[in-house]
């Protein structure tokens, strides 16, 4: 996911979306779409761009935004090449695919190969005129927030937030409620067993040791801000948003007000600055195995998709995000045979039942320093641009202008909820999209609790990003205390010694060198 800036606020974004569309809706297809400006102005582009992104849009969408660019752009061809991997499959097609002398594909996911040097910088184009729109982008488009090459490579047109999804009539037969605190999660959980009802269901490959474990990071841990943000004279330094930074941990969006350093958090690692073989580290162990995997599923540590235990009411509860809301809506709704196929179930497995949502319960404590907050950022299409020719390069930026303003979103969204299987991950980021009110409701029980989800939280249970050797080791000594096979503070020691012993590697996959991280004024890769 990526991290949306905060100086792009929803009501700037709502105000500027009415003022553009006159209300664009779902209800109204094709209410408030505007010819283009680029067509007005005469600029026309010739030539064909193909689109590999990792999500699979419905035919009907695709075809919608197609036929919608080629009214406006009648020359250019548009190849959009579906890829049902799963991820790892999609980061090796794209690692095969750029690989290649001559590489074909335009329009990329790029947070599934952050290692490629040549995707297009979006910032470029920021504050320049969209001519589907006539106004700045930034002001129609939830701008993300820089990574940590301190460039936008990748634009998503939804929000992703994260809760717990729970069966009401299985806590109404316990007798339990939805908890607000882990000590009252592990007291449900422990009311649902004496009930005879296994209490959760959650995966070991993103949902515990990524999710949750960066969410309660953040509570121990959010300290670490003050030593990882960029200082004034570091080379991604930014006056605005920089210049400006108060630190206050009870401040949800916190994580959305500063740059994010690289090089800081790696001398800081080096040097002691952080550590982590501290109370808090092992009391983040300790409450997580408090719950994980004695309340969970037996096949925890195995299991890829937890939603169909979840709709077979074999788990009372389910961490996941709002991608799942208007799924499981329509699934208890009705299920098909094409759709129970899918699922793996029979039929008679499957009875409606009330749910709800409750946000992530907090860790409490004297070493707690913030509330708890939440895996949010930028969803739906994940949306890069692959730089080529400076001709080919100005055609796909102007598509993807389109596609991400209300002239082509519009009825591409429109098409997509027309058709079956249509769940967005969250609401839109575009000015002027509105869902069907059915599903827009479902987004009001999941509402915003600031991102905790950030790139350096990320590495201690899962390895710099596309590294499978640190990522095995480190989920393997994360398992290994969540079943106690050591104590908390062996965890910590454990893993302080294992980032020491491996500090040289990991400087070498996050691309930074000694001089590097001893400068932090020197850009990376100059």
């Amino acid at each position: 996911m990526t991290g949306f800036d905060r100086r792009t606020t929803r009501r700037r974004l709502l105000g500027a979306g009415a003022a553009l569309t006159g209300g664009l809706a779902l209800g109204a297809p094709g209410a408030g779409v505007r010819s283009s400006r680029a067509a007005a102005q005469g600029i026309q582009f010739e030539g064909q761009i193909v689109i590999a992104i990792k999500q699979n849009p419905a035919a009907e969408a695709k075809q919608a935004l197609i036929d919608a660019y080629q009214a406006e752009q009648p020359g250019v061809e548009i190849v959009w090449e579906d890829q049902e991997l799963e991820p790892v499959d999609y980061t090796s097609f794209l690692g095969t695919q750029f690989a290649a002398g001559d590489i074909r594909l335009d329009v990329v996911a790029a947070n599934y190969l952050p290692t490629f040097q040549n995707y297009l910088n979006f910032d470029r184009y920021r504050s320049a005129v969209n001519p589907y729109t006539g106004r700045p982008w930034d002001e129609t488009l939830v701008w993300p927030s820089p990574g940590a090459d301190g460039q936008t490579e990748l634009l998503a047109t939804r929000e992703v937030r994260m809760g717990w999804f729970y069966n009401k009539d299985l806590f109404a037969q316990a007798g339990v409620q939805p908890p607000a605190t882990w000590t009252e999660l592990v007291e449900a959980c422990a009311a649902l067993q004496e009930a005879g009802i296994t209490p959760i269901v959650s995966n070991y490959e993103w949902q515990v040791p990524q999710w949750l474990s960066e969410i309660h990071w953040d509570q121990y841990n959010v300290n670490w801000v003050e030593t990882i943000r960029a200082q004034e004279g570091d080379w991604n330094y930014d006056p605005d948003r920089d210049g400006s930074f108060v630190y206050d941990p009870m401040d949800p969006y916190l994580h959305m007000s500063f740059t994010y350093n690289g090089q800081r958090f790696w001398k800081a690692i080096q040097d002691g600055t952080i550590r982590v073989d501290t109370p808090e580290v092992a009391e983040i162990a300790r409450n997580m195995a408090a719950v994980y995997p004695r309340y969970a599923t037996e096949d925890f540590f195995v299991i890829g998709d937890p939603y169909p235990v979840f709709l077979q009411q074999q788990a009372a509860m389910m961490p996941d995000g709002s991608y799942t809301l208007n799924t499981l809506r329509k699934d208890l709704e009705s299920l098909s045979p094409e759709r129970l196929q899918e699922l793996g179930i029979d039929a008679s497995a499957v009875n409606t039942f009330e749910w709800g949502i409750f946000p992530n319960p907090s860790m409490e404590g004297e070493l707690v320093k913030s509330p708890s907050r939440s895996v949010e950022g930028g969803g739906g299409e994940g949306v890069s641009i692959v730089r080529k020719t400076q001709e080919q390069t100005d055609m796909v930026v102007d598509f993807v202008q389109f596609w991400l303003s209300p002239a082509g979103y519009g009825p591409y969204t429109i098409a997509a909820a027309a058709a079956p299987g249509f769940s967005p991950s969250g609401p839109s980021v575009i000015s002027g999209i509105e869902d069907p009110p059915e599903v827009a409701a479902l987004f009001d029980l999941m509402p915003s609790k600031g991102p905790a989800e950030y790139e350096y939280y990320q590495i201690w249970t899962s390895g710099q990003s596309g590294d499978a050797t640190s990522r095995q080791d480190l989920r393997g000594l994360f398992q290994r205390v969540l079943e106690e096979e050591i104590t908390p503070e062996g965890y910590a020691q454990q893993l302080q010694q294992y980032f020491t012993d491996n500090l040289d590697r990991f400087l070498e996959l996050a691309g930074l060198t000694q001089a590097d991280i001893e400068d932090p004024s020197r850009q990376p890769g100059t």
